[in-house]
């Protein structure tokens, strides 16, 4: 458990702790996330979700709405670039430990 001086310290602490102030700063931490491409809005390009949409939908066998065809698309498109991602993260750790052996 904290104790009240500890506490004390780390609201202080906190104030202080308010971001960039300056634009430049304010535009350099809004990347932050998107460094790795996790946190990127776009999956792929409209063309590409829309002919895989239209794929899964054909496929399926049974009626599907364009809705849930395109959420369906768009998920398996974030989930194709989580796995290439992964397979380059762990690529570049094995040749990290390749060059310190």
């Amino acid at each position: 458990m904290a104790s009240i001086r500890q506490i004390e310290a780390n609201r202080s602490n906190a104030k202080r702790s308010t971001g960039p102030k300056t634009a430049p700063g304010k535009a350099r931490s809004s990347q932050n996330a998107l460094r790795h491409g996790l946190a990127r809005r776009a999956i792929g390009d409209a063309a590409e979700i829309e002919n895989l949409a239209v794929a899964i939908a054909r496929g399926l066998g049974h009626p599907v709405t364009p809705d849930a065809a395109m959420a369906l698309a768009r998920s398996k498109l974030a989930l194709l670039r989580l796995r290439s991602l992964r397979q380059a993260m762990m690529a570049a750790l094995l040749v990290g430990q390749l060059r310190q052996s």
